[in-house]
């Protein structure tokens, strides 16, 4: 089946302007199905607008997916943070966010105006008996999460009321500037918490849905938990190529979080610092190793995008950008034993490269006494001359992970390289961890 181009693009401007209509006319913008209709749909319309604009030849449908998603938080939480350095106001920042998705609207459409997309469903008759099964299941268990997420949903668990002070100060201040959002008057730019990035995309959804922050902030779990499961789910099949894995994968994702209190333990990832550990951590990893193993085409672009999100990462939640860096850096390490191309070091030089070069201006520029103060005190808590002996019941799950990750290396590991990448994700977070090292509990 075979459709115009153009007449998708239309079927978008019409979906948009009946979520317009109907949050005008009725009641139905301070529903959690409006929040999840437009958070996704403005994330993923203008991820997509960018990923065809930018004639990036992604084979994959779960990397697509990523980068579409990479695209569009990049892009809002990108002009939410020139918007603080223009000292723009929250209205401003609405009407260049509207003449910017109109630009990227047209250019698309003049790109495509001559385009035919082919749909088809053969894909749907191909699939086994077995696979419909972990399908049902892996969807049953998303629905369940949003289902356990919104029950609990009021619960500002995660810091929910300084983080509503902030939104407070992003909806009412005269512009948006740094210093009419940070929590005193006289206090600098945090190292964790310095540029509220997240808190103005949350005041813009507040203004396209024309209702109050209070409800913005409560009901933008829904969509996040969505996207939660979808990027964590890509990651996985991303890694283990394997559908049966990558779905064995997602259930043991699930089951924990289930096993943690019908997923309480996702109910503050709408707070900045567990938004970045749940969400934007795992959405740059899978882009990462996507960029690492698969990417043959327009690579710098990639990397540009990796590095920007990686930027925004540190912006909204500077630890979750060491623990990026490290993660890195273990790779390399692991990558010096088990796999020793040429491409994958030239990649990673690449990435490394352009995150220096972005992360090193912002330190020195912005944050040096902050970054000082944050080492020197992690270097008062270290005590290396101290050890604790652990049985196997008293390690945390970082080291479990790491325990049960070794033998899938050593078994599968030459015939999937990726899974290397696996291995060093946990084994950064035993490096990281307070118990491990005696630093301080800031650090993780």
């Amino acid at each position: 089946m075979k459709i115009k181009a153009i007449y998708i693009y239309l079927a978008l401007a019409l979906w948009a302007t009946l979520l317009g209509l109907s949050f005008r006319l009725t009641n139905f913008n301070t529903t959690g199905i409006a929040m999840i209709l437009v958070f996704l749909t403005i994330i993923l319309a203008i991820g997509g607008l960018l990923l065809r604009i930018s004639h990036m030849r992604i084979q994959d449908f779960w990397a697509k997916v990523l980068y579409a998603i990479g695209f569009g938080l990049g892009f809002f939480l990108f002009i939410n943070l020139l918007a603080m350095i223009c000292g723009l106001t929250l209205g401003q920042l609405v009407f260049a966010n509207s003449f910017f998705i109109l630009v990227l609207f047209i250019l698309s459409l003049w790109e495509d105006r001559r385009e035919m997309y082919e749909i088809n469903f053969t894909f749907i008759k191909n699939k086994t008996i077995g696979e419909w099964a972990l399908i049902i299941v892996s969807i049953s268990f998303g629905i369940l999460a949003v289902l356990g997420v919104n029950s609990q949903a009021e619960k500002l668990v995660g810091d929910g009321g300084f983080h509503l002070a902030i939104l407070e100060k992003v909806v009412t201040s005269k512009n948006l500037a740094a210093d009419n959002l940070g929590v005193t008057k006289n206090a600098t730019a945090n190292i964790v918490y310095g540029f509220p990035v997240w808190h103005i995309f949350l005041g813009f959804l507040s203004k396209v849905l024309n209702t109050g922050i209070f409800t913005v902030y409560i009901r933008v779990i829904l969509p996040v938990v969505i996207l939660v499961l979808i990027v964590n789910f890509a990651l996985i099949k991303i890694v283990f190529k394997n559908r049966f894995g990558a779905f064995a994968g997602f259930l043991a994702f699930n089951i924990y979080f289930l096993s943690a209190g019908a997923y309480f333990l996702l109910v503050p990832a709408r707070s900045p610092d567990s938004l970045a550990r749940i969400l934007l951590l795992p959405l740059i990893l899978g882009l990462t190793v996507y960029y690492l193993y698969q990417a043959k085409d327009k690579k710098y672009l990639q990397v540009i995008l990796i590095a920007i999100l990686a930027i925004i990462l540190g912006l909204i939640h500077f630890t979750q950008l060491i623990d990026y860096v490290l993660i890195l850096g273990v790779f390399a390490l692991l990558s010096l034993i088990f796999n020793r191309k040429k491409e994958i070091f030239i990649k990673l030089g690449w990435l490394g490269l352009a995150l220096f070069g972005l992360i090193v201006p912002y330190l020195f520029i912005f944050q040096f006494e902050n970054f000082r103060q944050f080492f020197a005190n992690n270097a008062l808590a270290f005590r290396a001359d101290t050890f604790t002996n652990k049985s196997f019941h008293d390690l945390g799950n970082f080291y479990l992970y790491t325990v049960f990750t070794l033998p899938l290396v050593v078994l599968f590991g030459q015939k999937n390289k990726r899974l290397v990448f696996l291995l060093a994700i946990p084994l950064t977070l035993m490096l990281v961890s307070w118990e491990t090292f005696h630093l301080r509990v800031i650090f993780l």
